[in-house]
């Protein structure tokens, strides 16, 4: 099963480089990952991110699972994420 993360925003600081790579290796056993950073919106604020939203499902194909996270959602753990992709 492959995994493709689409990032909004500017290119990263190299820390948070540093947690994608490591994410990467430790999911590569059970899943091909695959990064893609999406421009930021030059508007700010709550036009931002609806600007972000609506590019986003251009992005994403008919048979894809869309994952979508947010630091207000509920929190799940590796487990639960993957019985969620895997139910979808």
């Amino acid at each position: 099963m492959a995994i493709r993360i689409l990032a909004v925003g500017k290119k990263h600081e190299s820390w948070v480089l540093d947690g994608i790579d490591r994410y990467e290796k430790r999911l590569a056993k059970p899943w091909q990952t695959k990064w893609q950073l999406l421009p930021h919106s030059a508007r700010e604020g709550e036009a931002a991110r609806t600007e972000g939203a609506e590019r986003t499902p251009s992005t994403v194909g008919p048979d894809d699972v869309l994952v979508l996270l947010d630091e207000r959602g509920k929190n799940l753990d590796s487990p639960q994420v993957y019985r969620t992709v895997r139910a979808a």
